[in-house]
Formats: structure tokens, sequence, C-alpha cells
């Protein structure tokens, strides 16, 4: 082996004579020859092992398949014991402190401890290991180009920077000393330059050009891991702060109180007492602010418009950029910025984004200079990332939560409806479906107060009255239907045939308030029946913006079946009336058709027609041709008939009708037809003194 050796010209005919040796013990064993270590120094126990040769500043790497015993470590000891005493290709003599140096580098990198744990170790044994130089690190970076001194071994000779531009180890003889500079690229955007600097008429020795080379590659191993590792925790570290952010917001919840518990987690993490969260609504165009906080206090903002060119938030939003300055006052900036509290000198503002929409702004601030450190901006991004999924899916769920209240709201209605329809709808009679309707409608609305108003000779007249428990109201009926019947509201309900709601009737100055009704607040008015309308239905509540397009539409629906009802019910009176008349009618017929005796006719006559018209009194008047004189020949009262007596008391008398019906007016109205008197529609002094003549509230003469 060691005549191998002596002779070969590369270190794979060095690891090629070394395997030879070594597979008559070890059949499996794989020997590399490389000038850093590739394992760990231990061999007992081990697969694989790194060992050093001599003081060449090579090493011998042995792989096997099973792990290597105490017997296997003599062997391997004494191939490396037989290789020191043999040259090899290239070699060049490290000293016994440059070997050191680099092997307490190489347990820097197998054990991956922080090179600054070791800085003083590697101080004294830089010393030892070039006792005429000193030494700085310098991390290069080209996009943007940039240079950052990482390590100073000894007291620097001059100031002077290296040559950037170098591509191979070099010397460089400068006015101060000379300079050995050692470039190591570490990707295609940066690289480590290793400079050595020796003071005037100190020549670089061949050992050092080669321990230079050995210690730039190994602190080039050194210092990336320790930015990997400072990667990898600032990664690790992101990722808590982004669990910690969002952990309390993981279950659905409404949007509010999420970005709350958010915006604590925030303020927690980032150690800031001035934060903020904002929307962006696109519809409106708005930029909202359901979250701020200044100096540890909530803070309530108005939105602001999304066109606002002072604001940093809406800055963000529209060009979909992080912001972060370290001094507000000092560095350039993008807009002139709105001050919410107390004034801050370090911002970052980031938005929320999924994908390519921005949901809006997370930001944190401080009234101090430089406040944030550098890794602040990429974790408050990720975290930005994470919230607008949270967002998403908080707005996603506060949607279909509504829609699915919406449907069962809608559902219960259904139900309530279709049942209020069946009560309504029950019953022929006109009373009972006026109560009816009035007493289902609470089970569809919530409401105060309600009146039925329905058509009758051409005015709106008050059929039924109640409050929400269902009590019929003790009301002002005359001034109520004064009211409605003159009322701009009944003519804008009744014209249109929709229905029509006033949010607050105090702001309103189409709204006229009743004694007692100073209450109100909320108004509707709905029309009984589309096509022609047979009332109007009037809700009142005391609370404002109590109805809305849904009470409308609910309640415009049942109107609408409550119409049909009661012209059902009105038609099913008139045909019970003309029923009833053509029987009465038919009676009177055939009980005069079986006695024809003038006194007996007219007597049947007057009865039937209290009976047929339902009417107090019926009087037969005939006048004598001869004197022109009225004589009452038959009468009949519907009060002398349930009581039984022939007498009744407060009914008009014979004589004064016999007077009456010769009054000049009435025999002047009945040459044209009839006369039909009320005295609610009584219109001249002539007919008034008719009817208080007659002693009736109302009487038809024909």
């Amino acid at each position: 082996m060691l005549r191998t050796v002596a002779t070969a010209v590369s270190l794979e005919a060095v690891a090629e004579a070394a395997a030879r040796f070594l597979h008559g013990f070890l059949p499996s064993a794989q020997v590399t020859v490389t000038p850093t270590a590739v394992f760990a120094a231990n061999i007992v126990g081990e697969t694989a092992v790194s060992l050093p040769i001599g003081r060449s500043g090579f090493w011998l790497n042995i792989q096997h398949s099973e792990p290597f015993t105490a017997e296997d470590a003599e062997l391997l000891q004494t191939a490396v014991s037989l290789l020191t005493t043999a040259p090899l290709p290239g070699q060049t003599l490290l000293t016994t402190a440059q070997l050191s140096l680099l092997q307490r580098l190489n347990q820097i990198i197998i054990h991956n401890r922080p090179l600054h744990d070791q800085e003083a170790g590697l101080q004294q044994a830089f010393r030892q290991a070039f006792p005429h130089a000193s030494a700085r690190l310098f991390w290069q970076q080209t996009e943007p180009e940039r240079l950052d001194l990482q390590l100073v071994f000894g007291q620097p000779v001059s100031a002077a920077l290296p040559p950037l531009d170098g591509k191979k180890t070099a010397v460089y003889q400068q006015p101060d000393g000379t300079q050995l500079v050692v470039p190591l690229q570490l990707n295609p955007k940066n690289r480590l330059l290793l400079l050595l600097e020796y003071g005037q008429q100190t020549a670089v020795s061949p050992s050092d050009l080669a321990a230079a080379e050995l210690l730039a590659g190994q602190l080039g191993v050194v210092v990336n891991n320790g930015r990997l590792f400072e990667i990898a925790w600032d990664r690790a570290n992101q990722l808590e702060t982004i669990f910690r952010v969002t952990e309390y917001a993981r279950l659905l919840k409404p949007l509010a109180p999420t970005l709350q518990t958010i915006h604590e987690q925030i303020q927690h993490v980032f150690k800031t007492k001035d934060s903020y969260i904002a929307l962006y609504d696109a519809e409106k165009q708005l930029v909202s602010f359901p979250s701020v906080v200044d100096q540890g206090v909530e803070m309530a903002v108005n939105p602001i418009s999304i066109y606002d060119a002072r604001s940093l938030a809406v800055w963000v939003v529209t060009n979909n950029l992080a912001y972060t300055t370290g001094d507000w006052l000092e560095d350039a900036k993008p807009v002139p910025g709105l001050r919410v509290g107390n004034l801050s000198r370090s911002i970052i503002a980031v938005p929320i984004r999924l994908n390519d929409e921005v949901l809006g702004v997370i930001s944190v601030q401080s009234e101090r200079r430089q406040a944030f450190a550098e890794a602040d901006l990429p974790t408050l991004t990720a975290v930005a990332d994470h919230v607008a999924t949270i967002i998403k899916n908080a707005t996603l769920y506060a949607q279909a939560k509504e829609l699915v209240e919406a449907s069962a709201r809608d559902h219960l209605a259904a139900i309530a409806l279709r049942q209020a329809i069946t009560a309504i709808g029950d019953s022929l009679d006109h009373a009972v479906v006026v109560r009816n309707f009035l007493q289902t409608l609470g089970g569809i609305i919530t409401y105060d107060t309600a009146y039925l108003f329905l058509w009758q000779d051409q005015r709106l007249v008050l059929a039924d009255a109640r409050d929400n428990h269902q009590r019929a109201l003790v009301v002002a009926t005359d001034e109520l239907e004064s009211i409605w019947n003159h009322s701009t509201l009944t003519t804008a309900v009744l014209h249109k045939k929709e229905p029509l709601s006033i949010a607050d009737v105090v702001k309103d100055s189409r709204w006229v308030s009743l004694a007692g009704q100073t209450a109100v607040r909320s108004w509707m008015g709905v029309p009984l029946g589309a096509d022609n309308p047979l009332g109007l239905l009037v809700v009142n509540s005391f609370q404002p913006n109590a109805f809305s397009q849904r009470e409308e539409r609910l309640v415009s629906t049942l109107a609408a079946h409550a119409a049909v009802a009661i012209q059902n019910a009105l038609l099913h009176h008139q045909t019970q009336q003309q029923l009833s008349e053509l029987s009465i009618l038919y009676q009177a017929s055939a009980t005069m058709s079986a006695n024809l005796d003038q006194g007996f006719v007219l007597h049947a006559v007057a009865r039937e027609m209290v009976q047929a018209l339902q009417v107090d009194s019926c009087l037969i008047l005939v006048q004598d041709e001869a004197s022109s004189q009225f004589q009452l020949v038959a009468q009949e009262h519907y009060a002398a008939k349930v009581s039984g007596r022939q007498t009744v008391r407060n009914l008009p008398s014979a004589a004064s009708f016999e007077v009456l019906a010769q009054h000049p007016a009435l025999q002047q109205a009945l040459s044209n037809g009839s006369l039909s008197l009320r005295q609610d529609t009584v219109r001249t002094a002539t007919e008034r003194e008719l009817l208080e003549q007659s002693g009736f509230r109302s009487v038809l003469f024909v």
C-alpha cells in the first residue's frame, strides 16, 4: 500500500490503495480521501467514520455495512498511521496549530454548534494557526449588491475591503501590507470572501495558503449552516406565531368576535399597543375598521372611501403590496397617512389576501423607531394569509347561517301563513272572518296595534281593532275613521294597491297622530285585496324600523286571502238574504192568496216586510180618495213581536205618521218614486225634519 501511495497522482488513487488494504478484513468497505471530514470521528459501533491523515490536512473516510468493532478500530488506526508516513498527492504540510483550528471547526460542523458560542476558542486557535495575520469574513450578495461583515479574527491591519470580483484564491500587495483573498461561491447570488491581512514585508507561506482555503471552506459550511438554522428558527417562530394567532379562531364563528380574537393575539405576539385590522368592501368601495387599538384602548373609526389618497390602508389595498418603515417621519412615504390616535414611527402594514383578492389590511405600529425586527414583516404576512382564509370562512359561515335562518324563518312563516289562511277561510260568517283575520295576524308578524277598515258607502268604516294580545281596542271610532278616510297614506296605499310602511313616523310628515297613539313609531298600511281593494289594514308598532319588506310581503299575502274570504262571506250573506227574501215573499204570497180580505192582506204584508227586511217597524197607510187624507190601516213592530205585547213604548203613533204622510215634501218625493232617509246621511233641513217627525233613525217611504 505504501508503494502505491508514494506513486499515486490523485486522492482517488490513494483511496483505492487504502481500500485494497482494508478489503482483506472489511470486504464491503467504501473508502474516500477528502480535504474535510465527512463523518464523525467515533469508530466502535458506527458504520461510517472520518479519520485525519496525520497533519496532511486530508481525511480518510470509511463506510461499512456493519458497525465497526474494537478490532476494526485498531485496523483503521493502523491504516491511517501507514498513510501518514507516505507523501500524498499535492500535499502541503500544515502546522499543528492550523490542523488544530481546522479540527475545532470540524467539531463545530459535526455537532452543529452556533459559531458565536465557540468564538473565544476560535480566536485563540486562529492566532496560533496564523500568528502573522488577521482575518475578516464577508458575506457578498449580488442582487441587490451588499457586503456584510460576518467574522473578525485578530486585529485588522487596515480597513480596506477585499476585491469583489475575484474568482480564485489570490494574493494582493497593498500599501499597508499583503492581502490573501479566498472566494467561496455558495449560490449564484451569494458567496463568502475570506480576507487574511499580513503586515508589510510578510510573505504568505504555502501552509497558510493551503490552510486558508480549507478554513474558508469550513467557515462557509459553518456560516451557511448558521443561516439555514436561522431561517429554520424564523420559520418555526413564524409557525408558532401563526398558530398562536389563529388557534382561537379555528372554530366557525361570526366575523366580529373572530376578528377581535385575532387582533388580541396579534397585539400579544408583536408586543404592540397600536394596531388595526381593516376590511375592504368591493361592492361599497369602502375600507372599514372593525378593530382598532391605540395605546391599548379600542377605538371606533369610521369607514373611508377606497379613493382616499391619504390613507395607508387604502394604498395597501389598491396596490396589493405590503409596507414597512422603521421611521415614518423620516422615510419616504407612499401617502401622507391618516392619523389615528398617537403618531406612529415604526409601521408594518400587510394586505389580507386570498389568491388575488384583497380582503383587507393588518397593521402593527409603534411610537419607537426601528421597533420591529426584520423577520416581523414575513411573519405578519404569513399571519395575514391565514387570517384571509379565516375571514373568508367566517364570511361564508355568516352567509350560510343567514341563509339557514332565513330558510327556517320562511318555513315557519309559511306554516303560520297556511294556518292563518285556513283559519280565515274556515267560516262564511262575515264577522267571524274579520275577527279571525286580526287574530291570526299576530302569528305572522310582531306588532302592537292593528285596525281593519272596510269600504262601506264609499268610505272606510272601522270593522275591528285589536292589540298584540288579540284584545279589542277601545278607540274613538269617528275620529279614527275621519283621519284614515282623508289621509294621504290611505290614498297612496289604495291608489297603488301595494303595501306601504314607514320606518319611523316621527320623521314622516304624512303621519297624523291620534290621542292615545303617541307611542306609535312604525306604521304599515296594506290594501285588502289587489285588484279592487275591499278596505285597508293598518298595523302599528311602538318600535322604529319594525317592518321590513318581508313583513310587507307576508301581511300582503294574508290580506289578499282575507279579502277573498270576506268577499265570499259577503256573497254568502247576500245569497242567504236573497233566499230568505224569496222564501218570505213566497210565504206572503201564499198567505195573501189564501184570504183576499184587504185588512188581512195588508197586515200580512206588514208582518212579512219586517221579517224579510229585518227592520224594526213596517206601517201601511191608505189615502182616502175623497178627502185625500192618509189613514194607518196596518202596522207590524219587531219589538212587539218579540215581547208578545200588542203595544210597545217609544214607538211612533199612528196619528203622527198620518200627519207626516200629508207633508208636502214627502208628497213631492213620493210622486217621483220613493224616499230613503238616514240619520248619518241627511243633507237638508227638510229631510232632517221628516226624519225627526218619523221618530226613527232610518226610514224608507214607498
